[in-house]
């Protein structure tokens, strides 16, 4: 989850490009979700300004999403098992594309 107007949700947007680039070969799927409320439009400025292109895009702009997940700030990342029985919550910035979170996550999702 992430908006136009959290610096360090933009901050991290180049690493995640990186890691969907890097993850999308084995089938795993980055998803960034909005919860701008100016829309669709302002948040694919700032994705395209940024060279965003790899990660599948969401938009939530009233929060029913963010507010059922239960999301309490931004950056807050989940990486969710194949059947989605399984979770881990990331909050605050990472460098998503290091050696050690890609191994972290890959080492997750093969035992979940």
């Amino acid at each position: 989850f992430w908006a136009t107007w959290c610096t360090p949700c933009v901050a991290e947007m180049k690493s995640l490009q990186m890691a969907a680039e890097l993850l999308q070969p084995d089938g795993i799927e980055v998803l960034l979700i909005s919860v701008d409320h100016g829309g669709v439009d302002k948040a694919l400025m700032v994705l395209q300004s940024n060279g965003v292109t790899a990660p599948r895009f969401g938009f939530d702009p009233k929060a029913e999403l963010f507010r059922q997940m239960e999301v309490e700030g931004l950056p807050t990342s989940f990486l969710l098992s194949a059947d989605h029985r399984q979770c881990l919550v990331y909050y605050g910035p990472r460098e998503w594309h290091e050696d050690s979170i890609q191994t972290g996550m890959r080492n997750f999702l093969k035992n979940h």
